[in-house]
């Protein structure tokens, strides 16, 4: 007889994580950064999961599309709005992309760019991202750490006007063993950890955090948000 699916069983995608963790008001980080461009009025374009220098799009209410970071395949001055999600840390040419959505924005156009922080906050924050900070011991980390410690500075060279610079803590429960597994098998689809955290770091960072869950417990994912007009 065959095992029904256990419940890690469907690979874990970007949004399991960010509408499920919620912050003190039960705000998602997928309603936190929707928020941010309640008043665009026009088309939007959103970037998530990167890999390499490319970058999957779309165009709010439409399908997606990969295309090249530094090419994005939008008319001039065709966008009142971008949000990326979760991605910049991961991708390659900056520099191009930053010029790419001068390009493809309106004058006046806005971007809403959501990145991981540093664990840190609350006192809990330490002991539950001990075993995922264990795991990742001696990885390399993203392939620009700057687009998440130092964003602020970058949209600035890269002449957009900073408006925000927010950060909020979301949380994850992990009551038992299964809900730490699902919580560490969705940090790297969502951008919480960089794409190229290998299959063994993720077995000991299930392990450690499983041995952690219990009731009432909750794992912090710290994130933060910049808007930026062009």
């Amino acid at each position: 007889m065959t095992a029904p699916a256990g419940p890690t069983s469907r690979p874990p995608t970007a949004l399991d994580l960010l509408r499920s963790a919620k912050d003190r008001s039960g705000r998602s980080p997928e309603q936190w950064l929707t928020a941010a461009l309640s008043d665009v009025d026009g088309p939007v374009l959103e970037l998530r999961g990167a890999a390499e220098d490319r970058v999957s799009i779309r165009l709010l209410g439409s399908g997606t599309a990969l295309a090249e970071a530094d090419r994005l395949p939008v008319r001039t001055n065709a966008l009142a709005g971008v949000r990326a999600t979760m991605c910049l840390p991961a991708l390659g040419p900056l520099e191009g992309l930053f010029a790419e959505l001068r390009r493809v924005l309106r004058p006046t156009g806005t971007v809403a760019a959501l990145v991981p922080s540093r664990p840190g906050g609350p006192l809990t924050a330490p002991r539950a991202w001990r075993p995922l900070n264990l795991a990742l011991a001696g990885h390399p980390g993203f392939r620009h750490e700057s687009a998440r410690d130092h964003l602020s500075w970058l949209l600035t060279a890269a002449d957009f006007a900073v408006l925000a610079d927010q950060r909020r803590t979301f949380w994850v429960p992990i009551p038992d063993p299964d809900s730490a597994a699902r919580a560490v098998a969705a940090l790297v689809p969502a951008g919480v950890w960089p794409p190229e955290v290998g299959p063994e770091r993720v077995r000991r960072a299930t392990a450690g955090l499983a041995r952690y869950a219990a009731p009432g417990r909750r794992l912090p994912i710290p994130l933060r948000l910049l808007v930026g007009r062009r």
